[in-house]
């Protein structure tokens, strides 16, 4: 994060810490290498890097900035994704938009939305089934690219005369 979007990912850290002290959430944080809040709280965790996949794999909702790896491991975890942009730059904005029109995350607005936004997102991609539905069969159909696939496509292909 930009030192210019510290100050706004920063208030919203602290907002998503009181979502997860109020709903009794298992928050783990992964920094990027920043300092943030450290946590006395014993739900609540800050590290500087996390093995991202391997965390997925026990994760209900994956809070994320929307960069394409992170999509792709969420996809392949069947975790639905709640985007918050700190920075509107790269493909961030477009795999947020992505997000939404596949119906497997939402997104929120890391300057506006209070607690009482950020919680109410949060339960939604928690007890409505369709987040869940719609990855399982964005993953399904993930599989069908396969490099077998592919090939058979490309040697179908007739060059131009």
């Amino acid at each position: 994060v930009k030192s210019k979007y510290e100050r706004h990912v920063r208030k919203f850290i602290q907002r998503l810490v009181n979502v997860a002290i109020k709903n009794n959430y298992i928050l783990i944080v992964s920094s990027g290498g920043k300092d943030f809040v450290n946590s006395d709280i014993s739900n609540i965790h800050f590290f500087r890097n996390v093995p991202q996949f391997e965390v997925l794999s026990v994760t209900d909702v994956f809070i994320t900035h929307a960069g394409f790896n992170s999509v792709k491991e969420s996809i392949q975890a069947e975790v639905p994704m709640l985007v918050y942009l700190a920075e509107s730059y790269g493909d961030q904005k477009a795999n947020s938009a992505r997000i939404i029109f596949h119906g497997i995350g939402l997104q929120g607005n890391i300057k506006r939305d209070k607690e009482p936004d950020i919680s109410d997102n949060i339960t939604e991609l928690l007890i409505n089934p369709i987040y869940r539905q719609n990855i399982k069969e964005l993953k399904k159909a993930d599989r069908q690219y396969t490099e077998g696939n592919l090939k058979k496509v490309v040697s179908q292909i007739k060059p131009l005369s």
